[in-house]
C-alpha cells in the first residue's frame, strides 16, 4: 500500500487538531486520533495500524513525533501523549491532495517559529517590562483570590 494512502488521513487529522489550536504542533492521545479519523475520514483502523502508520510516516519525514514519556520511581514508565507536528515535506503532500491550498501553506512557511503572540498589555507585576506608566496602578484586583 502507498505511504500517501496511509498518510493523508492522519494528516488531515493532525492539521485539523492545528488549526483548532491555532499552534503548529498538536498532542492528541492515539484514542483521540482514532475518533476523528473515524469521524472526519471515515477511515477505521486499530490502534497498532495507527502506530505503524504514524511510524512509517515519521520515517518518510511527513511528520516530527515528539514521544514523551519518563520513569519514575513510585510508578515505573509514565506515558503522556507524543507531540506531533507536520513538516513541510508533509504540507507539500496536503497541498498535493487539495486539502490545503498552495497560498496558506506558503503562508505558512513564511511565518516564523519563534513569534510568540504578544499581549496587547504588559502584565502590571512583570518587572522586566519596565512600563511605568503603570506604576501607580492599584493592583488588588489581581491579588482578590489571595485574600
Amino acid at each position: 500500500m502507498k505511504l500517501s494512502r496511509k498518510a493523508v488521513p492522519i494528516l488531515r487529522v493532525l492539521h485539523r487538531l492545528n488549526e483548532h489550536y491555532g499552534k503548529r504542533y498538536s498532542f492528541a492521545a492515539q484514542k483521540t486520533i482514532l475518533k476523528h479519523l473515524k469521524e472526519l475520514c471515515f477511515h477505521t483502523i486499530c490502534r497498532r495500524q495507527l502506530n505503524y502508520d504514524l511510524r512509517a510516516i515519521e520515517n518518510s519525514g511527513l511528520i516530527r513525533r515528539i514521544r514523551r514519556h519518563r520513569r519514575t520511581l513510585s510508578r515505573g514508565m509514565e506515558f503522556r501523549s507524543s507531540i506531533y507536528e507536520i513538516t513541510r515535506p508533509g504540507y507539500r503532500l496536503m497541498v498535493g491532495f487539495k486539502m490545503i491550498t498552495w497560498g496558506w501553506f506558503k503562508g505558512l512557511m513564511n511565518t516564523d517559529h519563534q513569534k510568540v503572540a504578544k499581549k496587547e498589555k504588559p502584565c502590571a507585576i512583570n518587572p522586566w517590562t519596565h512600563d511605568f506608566s503603570r506604576k501607580n496602578e492599584d493592583l488588588t484586583p489581581l491579588f482578590a483570590d489571595s485574600g
